[in-house]
């Protein structure tokens, strides 16, 4: 896991070697942490659904693999590979992985990645 310095050195890496899906459902992976903000690689297991929850960070999504559906404040969003979400902090949100997904999600800096309720298989 990556510290939290003042000052983010420079480095590059492919996501997709990052990428992990367990049987729990939900992987999460810290990429990148500095003093301001954070890029938290999620992957979610096919079946596995984020009941509706909020951030109290604003941030970004940006879909890497897999299909789902996002819902942001009772809106449906199709979820594939390229589809970028701009995140407000405390909008209600959920997600529900049809196939495997993975998603790079870059928010304010915050010391706990793990703001998603647990986790079920199946269906909303």
């Amino acid at each position: 896991m990556v510290t939290s310095p003042t000052k983010l050195s420079g480095f590059t890496t492919q996501i997709h070697d990052h990428i992990a899906y367990i049987e729990a459902g939900v992987y999460r992976k810290i990429i990148a942490k500095d003093g301001q903000r954070q890029a938290v690689l999620v992957c979610l297991k096919a079946g596995t659904y984020l009941s509706k929850h909020t951030s109290s960070h604003d941030g970004f999504m940006i879909v890497i693999e897999g299909q789902g559906t996002f819902t942001l404040e009772g809106e449906e969003t199709t979820l594939e590979a390229g589809v970028f979400i701009s995140l407000p902090a405390n909008t209600a949100h959920a997600i529900h992985a049809i196939a495997n997904l993975a998603f790079l999600k870059v928010v304010d800096s915050h010391n706990d990645c793990q703001e998603h309720p647990p986790s079920a298989e199946g269906s909303p």
